[in-house]
């Protein structure tokens, strides 16, 4: 599988928004491998020394339009607003964008991948989407075919969007991002299979190898998983399932990836992102039919089930749980910042991130309703307003219709460097792995060539 499994159980870590009961999908289960490391000389890092100049390609001068540049309406084709904030989302994240203007993204292209999209046509397509919307003149009309030709590409690799019926943007989202990732996948060989890494103890038990075990989850799933994609976009949970019957102590954590958090909400009123974050991390009781099989009792039993938020990714998705099992909506107000936003107290120092882009949602149903999204423009720093073809300059307020944030993190008062990941190369890998003692940069010869 891909980065997500086949809708609508994309792969997000789910906690139910007014319920207890929570469901984590997750990519390929990662294995334990060996840790013995040979430091590629491949590039590792999608920098200057790897880029060509981006200063030519952004201009501070507004448009005719009035806009910043790569500020646009898109065209609704149909029903498609949910497919136009999915873009205006992807538009607006920095780092993808430099990637497809300025990085030789073709040679990453893997047409052998049964799992990416016929001729690796949604990622071109993207691509094409791109270099129009951020050019310094683009006409209505290409935009327009631009656009087309991204949905054609994604009907093609998702057949649950033929059509022009209303989606979820978040669902969306995973998709488009799932063929992004399956077309650029820098694994060209078979797939291996691999192993869940599990962690068996007893409750109360030293903790100190999950770190190191985090890692083999990490570099089992690089085996299978390599792409812009990852680097920017992909996470880290822990789960821990403890066994309730008396007498057993029987604890199993193991480590899942993530691409999109889905964030539970209070059920009326107001509340804090942070908040939020503690309500997913909030342990649940497995009993009934949700019942664990504990290999020590030899039977199903009751356990109580926590997941935590182990690694975050350098650009962070956020899914606000709006809606019920019903598609009825929450319109919980969730004040969520616009900077400096920290999203747990771990690690230490934690990580900073600013918002970037939101995806609206107006109406009363999941079923019906309307998306819009809100992005803020890098070349001026204002929020825009993108409502289909329509685009203005709007406040970046919070509001009840809030439903999936996007979040840059920011390292000494800019965005962080994006990390080319590779299995060779456990320095690279995401900050949260720091503590290992696998987490040092490679050796170097005289003269400063990795070996």
């Amino acid at each position: 599988m891909g980065l997500c499994q086949s809708l609508p159980t994309p792969n997000v870590a789910s906690k139910g928004g007014g319920g207890k009961k929570r469901v984590v999908t997750s990519s390929t289960p990662p294995s334990a491998t060996s840790t013995s490391r040979l430091h590629s000389r491949k590039p590792s890092s999608y920098s200057s020394n790897h880029l060509t100049s981006l200063n030519s390609m952004y201009t501070s001068t507004l448009l005719p339009s009035g806009l910043p540049q790569g500020v646009h309406g898109l065209p609704n084709l149909g029903n498609t607003c949910f497919f136009n904030t999915t873009l205006q989302l992807l538009l607006g994240t920095p780092a993808l964008t430099d990637y497809f203007l300025a990085y030789d993204w073709k040679q990453e292209l893997n047409p052998s991948n049964f799992q990416a999209s016929k001729n690796n046509s949604l990622t071109k397509a993207y691509a094409n989407l791109v270099k129009t919307v951020w050019s310094k003149s683009p006409s209505k009309s290409s935009i327009n075919s631009a656009c087309k030709s991204v949905h054609t590409a994604l009907c093609s690799f998702n057949s649950t969007f033929k059509g022009y019926g209303q989606h979820d943007t978040s669902e969306c989202l995973l998709c488009l991002l799932d063929g992004l990732h399956e077309d650029l996948n820098r694994v060209r060989t078979s797939k291996p299979y691999v192993e869940d890494v599990e962690i068996d103890s007893t409750i109360g038990s030293d903790k100190s190898q999950d770190v190191e075990m985090g890692l083999k989850a990490w570099e089992g799933y690089l085996l299978r998983n390599k792409s812009i994609i990852v680097d920017l976009f992909q996470g880290q949970l822990r789960s821990t399932l403890r066994c309730k019957t008396p007498g057993c102590d029987r604890e199993v954590r193991r480590f899942e990836t993530f691409m999109c958090l889905t964030l539970p909400l209070d059920k009326g009123g107001e509340m804090s992102l942070e908040g939020s974050f503690r309500l997913f991390e909030e342990p649940e009781v497995l009993e009934g039919d949700n019942q664990w099989y504990c290999s020590k009792c030899k039977r199903h039993v009751d356990a109580e089930k926590c997941i935590e938020v182990w690694v975050l990714p350098p650009c962070l998705l956020l899914g606000l749980k709006r809606f019920t099992n019903g598609r009825r909506k929450i319109n919980t107000l969730v004040s969520y910042p616009l900077s400096s936003f920290v999203p747990l107290n771990r690690p230490s120092p934690p990580h900073f991130y600013d918002l970037y882009s939101v995806s609206r949602h107006h109406g009363g149903t999941g079923a019906g309703g309307h998306y819009t999204a809100l992005v803020r423009s890098r070349i001026n720093d204002n929020w825009h307003s993108l409502n289909d073809s329509n685009a203005c300059k709007e406040k970046g307020e919070v509001d009840r219709d809030g439903y999936v944030l996007a979040y840059c993190r920011m390292v000494g008062g800019g965005r962080e460097h994006v990390r080319r990941q590779s299995v060779t190369m456990p320095h690279l890998w995401p900050a949260g792995h720091s503590k290992s003692k696998l987490f040092s940069p490679p050796p170097k010869k005289e003269g400063g060539e990795i070996t």
